[in-house]
Formats: C-alpha cells, sequence, structure tokens
C-alpha cells in the first residue's frame, strides 16, 4: 500500500473517531489556527491535534488556511500537549476527480497524492506540536516548508 493511501485511510479513521457526541469528553478549550505551506495558506487540509491520551481533535482549513478544532463533534482540543499533524491530498495537476472517462465510458483511477511533505502527516516524525490551555486564547500557526 503506498503512504498516499495510507494517508487517506489515516483521515478517514480520524474522521471517524471525531463523529457523534459523547458525555465522557474530557475537558476542552476552543482551539484555532492558521496553516502555510511555503508561504501560502493551505486550503482543504485536514489539521489533527493527537493529545498524549484521549481523543483526538480535528479541522479543516478553509481557503485561507484558517481551522476551529472539533473533538468527537464539540467544539475545542483536550487540554494539555498535543502532537499536531497536517495532510493535504489532492489529485496531481489540481484536475477533477469524475469516475468515468466521458470519451471512452470506462472507469478512472484518480491516484491521491500528498501536496505537501509527507512527514507532516505523520505523528512523531511532523515536528509540529501544541499546547491547549484552559480559559486561554489557543490560536497556532504552522509554517510548513
Amino acid at each position: 500500500m503506498n503512504v498516499a493511501m495510507k494517508l487517506i485511510g489515516i483521515s478517514a479513521f480520524a474522521m471517524l473517531l471525531g463523529c457523534g457526541h459523547s458525555t465522557d469528553l474530557p475537558e476542552t478549550a476552543d482551539v484555532e489556527g492558521v496553516v502555510t505551506y511555503q508561504g501560502q495558506p493551505l486550503s482543504s487540509a485536514s489539521v489533527i491535534f493527537s493529545p498524549e491520551s484521549g481523543p483526538i481533535a480535528m479541522g479543516v482549513t478553509d481557503q485561507n488556511g484558517v481551522f476551529h478544532l472539533k473533538t468527537q463533534g464539540s467544539d475545542g482540543a483536550k487540554i494539555g500537549n498535543h502532537q499536531v499533524t497536517v495532510q493535504a491530498m489532492g489529485i496531481p495537476g489540481g484536475g477533477a476527480v469524475t469516475s468515468v472517462d466521458p470519451k471512452t465510458g470506462r472507469d478512472l483511477t484518480v491516484k491521491m497524492v500528498s501536496q505537501i511533505p509527507e512527514k507532516y502527516g505523520i505523528v512523531g516524525e511532523s515536528g509540529l506540536t501544541a499546547v491547549v490551555e484552559r480559559k486561554k486564547q489557543n490560536e497556532f500557526r504552522f509554517d510548513l516548508k
């Protein structure tokens, strides 16, 4: 299995973990921030905060690179230290996804590739960390190279 497919699988699993509400949520605080890549806002990227224990928090960047995190459907991320990962998958050349070739009628297989260095999507290798604090404005900026 190639790395891009692993990243897609991890993203899908992370989104499933983030769905629904739980009465057993740890204490959380609102978290927002901006992600840039090579000085430009990174849009449609998944931003994942992984605490030392407990549920992850996840958000998706908008066209300005801005994200807001949610934990199991509720706003915020768990108080404490986090490893941060960023995943930005896309189609080479920025084309559109279709399931059938309009000229031949054949099914198309679209290969998604990381739009940023893959290390940013791997916990422990991204080099990105954050500390979410209680009753504080938790704003983070991640400038990816």
